[in-house]
């Protein structure tokens, strides 16, 4: 298992990155909408081009003729009463069944790596709510656990902090409220507030290094950016400042209608509603 989930972090995840600039290209219009809104309308999308795929690649006249076979067999079967002929119309269907199956379900094993793509995409760019001007926010900065000291957040006209600039480097008290992914429990930690629209930097000083953060502030929507960055930072090994990380609010809340899976409930959702819809729409067999 652990294995497994070595090869889709070190291999899959990063192969499916390489793709990511393409699709930020085709579908950067999607980020003016609301972000429940432009996650149903990627499932929505999602689900007719599925269907398209599935019309165009599959061959439907065989899958409609498999499908009359199968209602004759079946009412030929409802008048034969002779146990040799229901054995031999049995074996018929099975073999129609299994022809109709793998016709059926083959050409849609194409469109699972570019579902899974998607997916990873709208993880990275849909799941949290993009910074908005006037939000407060948590920066977390993550080091290893033999860090001490001292960390400074460098203020701008973008960014300031609310309370002091200069944080204590260790274990927090409260750690249940910590927004944490990292290993590492030793952190530095700030609230701040967004004063200015547009492109900036949030910097962390430590050590006498400084470490950016590159973000853009929005009124409205937007795209939001990677909550956390890592560095390969230099230094004292086991005193190193290992991530930066903002805790931008998830762009949909767990609840039941979205079976708790937040986005990825409503990317399913949508998916499924307009999957069913357009194939019906274009008489799919």
């Amino acid at each position: 298992m652990n294995f497994l989930i070595w090869i889709i972090e070190k291999i899959v995840v990063p192969l499916f990155e390489l793709f990511y600039p393409i699709l930020d290209f085709f579908l950067k219009w999607i980020f003016r909408f609301p972000s429940i809104g432009a996650i149903a309308l990627i499932g929505a999308m999602t689900g007719l081009g599925v269907n398209l795929f599935l019309k165009f690649s599959s061959n439907q006249l065989l899958l409609k003729n498999a499908k009359e076979d199968l209602e004759k067999i079946g009412n030929l079967k409802k008048n034969t009463s002779e146990k040799s002929e229901l054995e031999r119309l049995n074996s018929l269907a099975n073999r129609i069944s299994g022809l109709y199956a793998w016709e059926a379900v083959f050409p849609s094993l194409w469109t699972i790596p570019v579902i899974c793509l998607v997916a990873l995409w709208m993880g990275s760019r849909l799941s949290f709510l993009p910074p908005k001007l006037g939000n407060e926010i948590f920066v977390t900065a993550h080091f290893e656990d033999g860090a001490k000291g001292l960390a400074h957040l460098l203020p701008n006209d973008s960014v300031f902090p609310i309370g002091s600039a200069i944080s204590k480097i260790g274990i927090p008290e409260n750690a249940s409220e910590t927004v944490t992914t990292n290993e590492s429990e030793v952190e530095a930690r700030w609230k701040i507030k967004l004063s200015k629209v547009g492109p900036t930097t949030l910097v962390v000083r430590y050590a006498g290094k400084n470490y950016p953060l590159q973000f853009e502030i929005f009124n409205n929507s937007g795209r939001p950016p990677n909550p956390i960055k890592d560095f390969n930072s230099s230094g004292p090994k086991g005193k190193r400042l290992l991530s930066i990380e903002m805790s931008l609010q998830d762009s949909v809340s767990a609840a039941i209608w979205n079976f708790n899976l937040k986005w990825a409930g409503v990317y399913i959702l949508s998916a499924l509603v307009f999957g069913i819809t357009f194939r019906w729409l274009l008489k799919l067999n």
